[in-house]
């Protein structure tokens, strides 16, 4: 393989001209999505670009290029691809989740090296952060959406696999409501004892101490109790003022690293343990954070643990300051205590759930 790697230039310049710069036939006579200056427009996540191609028969597909060489990838990811389909007969259900993909090498023509590269079918869903931020306020939505991310790894675990880099820009949600995954670079198999690392995955969602070899079965646990438990969060808190600002930064959820390396001085973990329903759920996070990466529950096994009476979202009232003092529901003045140390705002809202 080339020892002097395409740069982005070079991906453009092949994107620019399919017919030339594509060596597979069925991509030749496609158009590339393109910016107002008329370059092709390419996303940027993780260690790849993703061109999106519209193909004659107006299907469209996503090429996932490279950014640098990696011979380890190179060799894995055929083989991933193979077993992704192998899974699919036998739990059909997989076929929601994962998106038809193949590898194909070489792909891509470039002055430098003709490159391989992931091509798969374009999904039309927002990322998990995008249509959080767009079903803010409704409850009873981002609650059935955690369900169905709950039930996506069951399915997961049962067939064996873990996606690798659970993470909201890798998690879309389609127009039917329900997760689908994409970016497969770090996909493992139960089967395998220590799947290469060949990425880390994002650190606001990974164990503080995770090391760089992890069994298959433990690559999206921790991830996915973070998730579930940001999900509550947003079905919870997403029109209180000091959720939004937590939750500003788009690659971050709830939780981010340092709130891993420090639960006890975090404010994401201090809100959960003020909440009566979500205190014990906080205590068990905390505890795994500073615990073995190696031996991490199931999403099903902390849920048993972390919330004995399953929290079910209240509505929120529109004008909370309208109800009368002794309402349950009333705006209620926060009471600063000592040793916190996050900023506390004045008031806020506090729904009561049924215990």
């Amino acid at each position: 393989m080339a020892t002097d790697w395409p740069r982005f230039s070079d991906y453009n310049a092949a994107f620019h001209n399919p017919e030339k710069g594509l060596i597979p036939l069925e991509l030749k006579g496609a158009t590339v999505a393109r910016n107002g200056f008329g370059s092709p427009d390419p996303l940027s996540g993780g260690f790849a670009y993703i061109y999106r191609l519209t193909l004659p028969d107006r299907t469209q597909k996503a090429i996932r290029v490279f950014i640098q060489e990696d011979p380890v990838r190179d060799r894995r990811l055929p083989w991933v691809m193979k077993r992704l389909e192998e899974a699919k007969l036998q739990y059909p259900a997989l076929r929601e989740l994962f998106l038809p993909c193949r590898w194909i090498d070489p792909c891509v023509r470039t002055p430098k090296a003709d490159v391989p590269a992931l091509v798969m079918d374009w999904s039309k869903g927002q990322t998990l952060g995008e249509w959080l931020r767009k079903h803010r306020g409704n409850p009873a939505a981002i609650l059935e959406f955690r369900e169905r991310f709950f039930r996506m790894m069951e399915l997961l675990e049962q067939a064996g696999i873990a996606h690798g880099d659970l993470q909201v820009g890798n998690i879309l949600v389609n127009r039917k409501g329900c997760p689908v995954l994409v970016d497969y670079d770090g996909v493992a198999f139960f089967e395998e004892d220590a799947p290469p690392p060949l990425q880390g995955g994002h650190p606001n969602f990974q164990h503080p101490n995770r090391p760089s070899l992890l069994p298959s079965e433990q690559l999206d646990r921790f991830p996915a109790i973070t998730i579930d438990l940001g999900l509550l969060g947003w079905s919870l808190f997403s029109e209180s003022f000091w959720f939004l600002s937590l939750v500003s930064d788009s690659d971050r959820l709830y939780f981010s690293r340092s709130d891993f390396l420090a639960p006890s001085q975090s404010e994401a973990f201090g809100r959960l343990r003020e909440h009566p329903q979500l205190a014990t759920a906080a205590q068990e996070l905390e505890a795994l954070c500073k615990g073995d990466p190696t031996t991490v529950p199931s999403l099903s096994e902390f849920r048993s643990q972390a919330y004995p009476l399953e929290v079910k979202a209240v509505p929120a009232v529109a004008e909370p300051t309208a109800l009368p003092a002794d309402s349950p529901e009333a705006v209620k003045p926060k009471v600063h205590r000592k040793g916190k140390t996050w900023k506390e705002t004045e008031t806020e809202y506090v729904p009561v759930f049924p215990l």
